[in-house]
């Protein structure tokens, strides 16, 4: 057989292995997590997107998205793995509320503003958007890709 033909095939079967590497699976929650996950409902308030709340960001065409029970597992989920190296940060002892703001972007994928805060005097935290220059881990916010699984901008205030 002459040579060019053996090569053919490992040629095949490299670039076959390749695709196989490039290809990224979706985000797999842990199986349990959908039936056990508990979610504390009192302490969230979804805030819905318009482009006004955002003005001062490059957010493409985003549109408003809604959240399902599981969605707010998966944030859940996701926002304990996300805050599990920062030791001020204690997610387990119900001092944090969160506001989420749910969007799709471009891509078709589900994006989550999650903001963090331990307290708020004299507003209407389930309404409006609570913004603070400091308070050091008192107040963080991150965004999480629902979509793939996924947090990035992890953000903990500074003490003033």
């Amino acid at each position: 057989m002459p040579r060019s033909c053996l090569f053919y095939p490992q040629v095949l079967q490299i670039i076959v292995f390749l695709a196989a590497c490039a290809h990224k699976p979706k985000a797999t929650y842990p199986e349990a997590l959908l039936w056990d996950q508990q979610v504390d409902t009192s302490l969230i308030a979804v805030i819905p997107y318009t482009r006004e709340l955002f003005s001062g960001e490059n957010k493409g065409n985003n549109t408003a998205a809604t959240l399902t029970k599981d969605d707010m597992k998966r944030i859940e989920f996701l926002l304990t793995n996300c805050v599990q190296n920062n030791k001020d940060i204690d997610l387990k002892n119900g001092k944090y509320k969160r506001q989420y703001v749910a969007v799709t972007n471009d891509k078709g994928e589900k994006i989550v503003w999650v903001n963090c805060f331990c307290h708020v005097d004299g507003f209407d935290w389930k309404k409006s958007i609570v913004m603070v220059s400091d308070g050091g881990s008192c107040y963080f916010n991150v965004e999480i890709n629902l979509t793939r699984g996924e947090y990035n901008g992890f953000w903990v205030n500074g003490y003033a």
